[in-house]
């Protein structure tokens, strides 16, 4: 799909938010085409391509007008995406991590089951069964 306007060629405030406006009517389609492709399912493309103009706005004045439109927003999604995956790969690992340290932990006995009696809940925090001393207790009144 085709950018019917793609630069700004304006000089006061208001053609300048008229201009994005409509680079964000052309481009927004194509953008969340764009993203789902870099996603593939993993995150939902209308959130980062909402994030990328967002981020384009935010540097608008920065942009050179004589480049595309089109190119500062794409790689502004591109960026979104690679640091998504790299964040659920992140993820993930800890994850993993966390797993493999809980299970191999000496002593972990996990009771599995929809309720844990007091005596399982003993043997799984190893605690001993307490004796009563002889002298000490609850006063009887």
């Amino acid at each position: 799909m085709a950018v019917k306007l793609d630069r700004w060629e304006g000089a006061d405030e208001h053609s300048r938010d008229e201009a994005f406006a409509e680079l964000y009517e052309a481009s927004y389609p194509s953008l969340v085409k764009y993203c789902r492709g870099l996603l593939g399912g993993a995150a939902d493309p209308e959130e980062v391509a909402q994030e990328a103009f967002l981020r384009a706005w935010t540097t608008w004045d920065r942009y050179s007008t004589n480049r595309p439109f089109w190119a500062l927003v794409a790689t502004i999604a591109r960026n979104l995406c690679m640091d998504h995956h790299r964040h659920a790969r992140v993820v993930s690992t800890v994850l993993e991590q966390r797993a493999g340290e809980l299970t191999s932990a000496p002593g972990a006995n996990f009771v599995r089951g929809p309720r844990l009696s007091i005596s399982s809940m003993s043997s799984l925090l190893n605690v001993s069964k307490f004796t009563p001393l002889s002298g000490y207790g609850f006063p009887s009144w």
